[in-house]
């Protein structure tokens, strides 16, 4: 067989997030971090892959900075870089809306420590580059890989943070300043809020807030339906121009955005937009992030897309995920895409699900190894159905039976 004839095979994972509870677990007596119990179980999935991409959805600002103390502001210690290099983790996208949690200087360090642990990477970048894609070979093709946010949490973090030159050093869809987009709310749920605060004396957190809206029946509070699409386009042509350099180079070009409502398991009509705009640039692949739930996989004309491959390590033991368990959260999807001769060919989904519990740290594990552990009949039915309900949100059809893989027709 010549090399152009065989099938490779390129995955990507969502958002790799370190919240406290999951830090807390990775301390060790010696003052070090070790991620590697959190993420291994998931290195049996990717023995088959030849390239293995995730989100790194943390900058790395170094524990001067301040690693991550709650579920919005992230930073996270070095380790985490050994411990997705540990399971076969080739590259990481890092444009998405954390980016700038500690500053430009924790953007850019972030960079430097990928490129001193030999983690190939795009996004954001340390010097200004004239080309803002990733390129690999595999066999005679050459794979680019791009990546790009709608976000970088400037409302919180315009008053503690510089954003001078982040066009520069990070890839946008949209203005950074652009904001939040969220579902409109019942005029119940406010007058909710002020009471307990009232009572409380207090005002209430945001898991606080997400449990009495859970408790109201109140749908999640983000989407991204509102967006202005004249906003955008100065930053479409920076991406079509992205784009074509790229397509000079490579056989396969793919995108990777970091867009969505979160906690949303459809994509809105923000995300269907930029979908819509860069399969007609010409993408092979676009493999979205942020919604922090799995999303359905799809085509637009030959352009595979995939609306969001939903959490890696997020803590289903915070409020954040735990008020809308209807969204099945703690399931993520691992993309394999297939290419031989210069072509796309195939693709497939593996998924796995985050476990944690007050005795037990978090451990991202692969479906089927999971209900392998599960003995108790009630709860491994409860599961199979669960692991089907998030198949049939992905493909868009019924599916049967718990697989290692499934196919994306």
């Amino acid at each position: 067989m010549k090399e152009t004839d065989k099938e490779y095979r390129i995955s990507f994972i969502g958002d790799v997030v370190i919240e406290y509870p999951v830090l807390r677990e990775a301390a060790r007596e010696d003052g070090s971090y070790d991620f590697s119990p959190a993420l291994a179980p998931l290195a049996g999935l990717l023995r088959s892959s030849d390239y293995a991409v995730a989100n790194l959805e943390t900058p790395l600002g170094g524990e001067e900075a301040g690693y991550t103390p709650n579920i919005f502001s992230m930073n996270t210690p070095d380790s985490i870089v050994d411990a997705l290099q540990g399971i076969g983790i080739d590259a990481v996208t890092t444009a998405n809306n954390h980016m700038m949690d500690r500053g430009m200087e924790a953007l850019l360090r972030t960079c430097r420590v990928l490129d001193d642990k030999g983690m190939a990477h795009t996004g954001t970048y340390d010097t200004i580059p004239e080309d803002r894609s990733l390129y690999f070979e595999l066999g005679g093709t050459t794979v680019a890989l791009l990546s790009y946010s709608v976000s970088a949490n400037y409302a919180s973090n315009r008053k503690k943070y510089d954003f001078a030159g982040v066009y520069e050093h990070a890839n946008f869809l949209r203005p950074y300043t652009s904001p939040v987009m969220r579902l409109p709310e019942d005029p119940c749920v406010k007058e909710t809020f002020a009471f307990f605060e009232k009572k409380m004396g207090r005002p209430l957190d945001f898991e606080e807030r997400a449990e009495l809206r859970r408790a109201m029946h109140q749908p999640v509070a983000f989407a991204d339906d509102a967006f202005e699409a004249d906003e955008t386009e100065p930053f479409m042509e920076k991406l079509r121009t992205d784009y074509e350099r790229a397509r000079s180079k490579a056989d396969i070009v793919i995108i990777c955005p970091h867009t969505g409502g979160q906690f949303n398991t459809e994509p809105g009509a923000a995300s269907r937009f930029f979908f819509s705009r860069m399969a007609q640039m010409g993408f092979d692949a676009v493999v979205a992030a942020h919604s922090h739930t799995t999303q359905r996989v799809w085509t637009i004309g030959s352009t595979l897309v995939a609306g969001c491959l939903g959490n890696v390590t997020m803590s289903p033991m915070t409020g954040y995920m735990s008020s809308v368990p209807e969204t099945l959260s703690e399931y993520g999807m691992m993309l394999h895409i297939y290419i031989s001769d210069k072509k796309l060919t195939r693709a497939g989904f593996s998924l796995f699900k985050a476990v944690q519990d007050e005795s037990h740290p978090l451990r991202a594990v692969p479906v089927t190894e999971l209900l392998s552990e599960i003995t108790e009949p009630a709860q491994r039915e409860k599961t199979v159905a669960e692991i089907l309900e998030v198949c049939g949100r992905i493909t868009g059809r019924y599916v049967s039976s718990v697989e290692e893989e499934w196919p994306l027709s």
